[in-house]
């Protein structure tokens, strides 16, 4: 699940919630029983107002590609076209969404 640029996955063996940013690293060590508890924790990350503001969020969206999360919609962004929005490289999907959150 993606909650404010965050991934909180659950781990299947114990049934517990982990907090990973965009390039699936942990943000923290702590393990959760439930995602609400999770979403606390990525409530009080520090810098998270500003990370809030963002209406576009790099997301990582299959093997080889990276698309743009919407936060007003919640869904994939799409361009006038109606096509999904999307990057070969980290990079240029951070740069596009720094350019076009200004």
């Amino acid at each position: 699940m993606k909650y404010n640029g965050f991934n909180i996955q659950q781990n299947i063996v114990t049934g517990k919630y982990n907090i990973s940013d965009v390039f699936r690293k942990k943000t923290t060590d702590k393990e959760f029983d439930t995602a609400k508890e999770a979403k606390i924790e990525v409530d009080s990350i520090i810098g998270l107002e500003e990370h809030k503001s963002n209406r576009f969020h790099p997301c990582h969206y299959s093997r080889y590609w990276w698309a743009v999360m919407d936060k007003e919609t919640g869904w994939y962004y799409r361009d006038a076209n109606n096509k999904m929005v999307m990057f070969k490289t980290s990079k240029e999907c951070f740069e596009w969404c720094d350019k076009n959150n200004k």
